[in-house]
């Protein structure tokens, strides 16, 4: 059986556990997304995403359906639906990027293992999270006004959540395990409790937390921003958070996000830099003893950390190319190395679902998203430059993880914001130019009389 198979079954295929506690969340927090306004509805569905363990779950017909995913395909279908709200989405690339990423993963598996295999079943599931959620949130964060307002409601909801991350290392319990899916004893490595929360493993806590941090710093420094006191709060929250899980990638992932937001006085040198790190990177392959991505094993964050693994997930996903190449792997990766099946890397996750078709959409998403970051910074240079940081989170983070959870959650949020801060900066333009046109011809038609 093949590690996607595994990773199914694991999951409780047909099988349906729900907690009367996780219902009534679910039943409060979709009504809230069918009725409350545009600029709260993201509310809703971080409350879900943050304290509800993706555990719960409805089966039916061998499909599991995640709280989130419910969300997504009953409340949130029917309110853009009776609103109307998917209509003012103008597809861009970075649009596209995701469409096409969803679908190329889901068609592979169709292919490599048959229209009626678990892994058909569980990219089915996926598919509610890369383009369900992602248009979700695209049709409810549309302007400036939406995106502050949903950095606001993540910085609210940082507060509560380090409250039960205390609780739980002081206490080595963790509360969530009511919900299934998450131990009820903390995990202790080297030493050390690794407190995870609602989300299903520590190290997913931390990297979905550390993608937030470079939203907080904006919101703390920014003169546009009206929540500078939260904002600042929940980055001493989302600090704490990441040092609770005790691990190496969300640990790396904030120090990402602080760096890159001090480098924002710097930021007319960011295509000389890009370059210039890039050329670095080649030379750097060519004079080491071993290849560049043999640093990966050298990252020596926290005591007990795994970066001799990911260096051999990357190693074996390099020199077994061929084997998934066309159309993703059908064998595998246990036999790459030493616990290779755990493939924690998004780039090797990637390509060994659905191929070069599918790896090629993901890094399209994020050259797109990137692009987007610099057409946002021409109006708005901080709030630019801050989602730009995020993206670049996530993309250090993926060495050490794939999407999966709650993280799609925070990997869809800031390609939602990009997307629609785009097109609302476009229209805004479009209007202007519109108006100039319009009052020169009146101007001339004037003179003319």
């Amino acid at each position: 059986m093949n590690e996607p198979s595994q990773v199914f079954l694991v999951e409780g295929s047909g099988t349906t556990y729900v907690h009367p506690i996780g219902v009534a969340l679910l039943i409060i927090c979709g009504g809230l997304l069918l009725f409350l306004p545009r600029k709260y509805a993201v509310f809703p569905i971080a409350v879900i995403v943050c304290f509800v363990a993706s555990r719960q779950c409805i089966a039916i017909g061998g499909l599991n359906l995640y709280f989130l995913r419910l969300m997504v395909l009953i409340f949130g279908s029917i309110r853009i639906l009776v609103r109307g709200e998917l209509l003012a989405i103008k597809l861009n690339a970075l649009d596209w990027c995701v469409v096409f990423y969803g679908i190329i993963s889901w068609l592979t598996a169709v292919l490599n293992f048959g229209p009626f295999s678990p892994d058909v079943k569980m990219r089915s599931g996926n598919l509610v999270e890369i383009i369900g959620l992602y248009f979700l949130l695209r049709a409810i964060i549309r302007d400036e006004e939406d995106v502050y307002m949903a950095i606001k409601t993540l910085a609210v909801l940082s507060v509560p959540l380090v409250l039960f991350f205390g609780i739980e290392y002081a206490t080595g319990r963790n509360l969530f395990s009511i919900f299934g899916g998450v131990p009820e004893i903390t995990a202790i490595r080297a030493g050390r409790l690794r407190c995870q929360g609602a989300f299903g493993h520590p190290l997913l806590a931390g990297t979905v937390w550390a993608s937030f941090a470079p939203l907080f710093i904006y919101g703390a420094i920014s003169r546009d921003s009206s929540s500078r006191f939260i904002s600042a709060v929940a980055f001493v929250c989302t600090s704490m958070i990441v040092v609770l899980t005790a691990s190496s990638t969300p640990v790396l992932g904030l120090a990402v996000a602080i760096f890159g937001m001090m480098l924002y006085p710097l930021r007319q040198f960011t295509r000389p830099a890009v370059v210039g790190m890039s050329v670095f990177i080649v030379v750097l392959h060519f004079v080491m003893e071993g290849p560049v991505w043999s640093l990966i094993a050298k990252i020596n964050i926290t005591k007990g950390n795994s970066g001799y693994h990911r260096y051999l997930v990357v190693d074996g996903f390099i020199t077994h190319w061929y084997e998934w190449f066309l159309l993703g792997s059908r064998v595998g990766t246990a036999h790459w190395g030493h616990f290779t099946f755990d493939t924690a890397n998004q780039y090797v996750a990637t390509g060994v679902v659905g191929g070069i078709g599918t790896l090629m959409m993901f890094l399209g998403s994020i050259v797109f998203a990137f692009i987007a970051a610099g057409r946002v910074a021409r109006y708005r240079p901080l709030l630019g430059w801050a989602l730009g940081c995020v993206i670049a989170v996530h993309c250090v983070n993926f060495f050490g993880i794939s999407i999966w959870g709650q993280l799609h959650f925070a990997w869809s949020l800031p390609l939602a914001m990009l997307a629609s801060l785009q097109q609302s900066f476009a229209s805004a333009d479009a209007w202007a130019r519109q108006r100039e046109q319009f009052e020169y011809f009146h101007h001339e038609a004037s003179l003319s009389r």
